[in-house]
């Protein structure tokens, strides 16, 4: 009975430790300026620092780990920190939340259009200039027009993302022995992938809003990936020989925020 009882115990206590200190505002000194951080606390084995989009950092550590670690911990990441926080400066948020109205930036292939959203018999897009016209018969209904934006999206991924694809196939063609089927849809969180199981790539419809450049990069990337599966050195070498600046690319890519 007796060890029952100290197993809830140290149970009982576990969790009130758990429950008080699941989030905590802390603090280190570099380079005479003051760095704060917030702590959270759960159950893993190791120490994780994340950089947010607001230039927040958070740090998730074990139950176990002294505080004190915590900051030298923290202390010797900085330089990465700052790495990380001057790269948040040049971030652009391609689906950042607008309301599909005036004003809004409507992204198409890297460039930043003027929204101007007008009542219209018939639901139509069309660009001119700088600006990106919406004709829609229900004007102020935000659903509707999201909806519709997002057919709109879609539509111009399937004629476009197809294009790109079949023009950087050419490079792979006397290489592989066949080659791979075509997916276009809306991903989560990535701009591809590759599945060896039925030799299919995907591509996110998301694409159409960042540069030509970078889709190019994505599709090349992809279709690297027919032979090296992982992102060992192997892999990068063979994307060399296809795109010697494909780390310009990435560089640019990595600039767009995704879903």
């Amino acid at each position: 009975m007796g060890g029952i009882n100290d197993n809830l115990v140290r149970f009982v206590y576990k969790y009130k430790i758990k429950m008080k200190r699941e989030r905590s505002a802390m603090n280190i000194e570099y380079m005479n300026q003051k760095v704060e951080f917030s702590l959270v606390r759960k159950e893993r084995k190791s120490i994780k620092i994340s950089v947010n989009r607001d230039f927040t950092i958070e740090v998730i550590a074990p139950f176990n780990v002294a505080e004190e670690e915590i900051k030298n911990v923290v202390y010797k990441k900085m330089k990465w920190i700052i790495k990380q926080m001057k790269r948040m400066e040049n971030i652009i948020d391609i689906n950042e939340e607008i309301k599909y109205s005036d004003g809004d930036a409507f992204y198409i292939f890297g460039t930043p259009y003027r929204l101007i959203v007008k009542k219209g018999i018939k639901n139509k897009m069309r660009i001119f200039g700088e600006n990106v016209y919406m004709y829609i018969k229900e004007k102020d209904n935000y659903e509707y027009k999201k909806n519709y934006a997002e057919k709109w999206y879609k539509k111009i991924a399937a004629i476009e993302l197809e294009y790109l694809y079949n023009e950087k196939y050419k490079i792979f063609d006397e290489i592989y022995d066949e080659k791979p089927k075509l997916c276009i849809r809306k991903m989560k969180s990535k701009w591809g992938s590759y599945s060896p199981a039925d030799n299919k790539v995907v591509l996110n419809t998301q694409l159409v809003k960042i540069p030509k450049t970078c889709i190019e990069y994505v599709i090349i990337h992809e279709l690297c990936h027919v032979k090296f599966r992982n992102h060992r050195k192997e892999f990068y070498n063979y994307v060399n020989n296809f795109m010697p600046d494909w780390k310009l690319k990435k560089e640019s890519l990595d600039r767009y925020v995704n879903v």
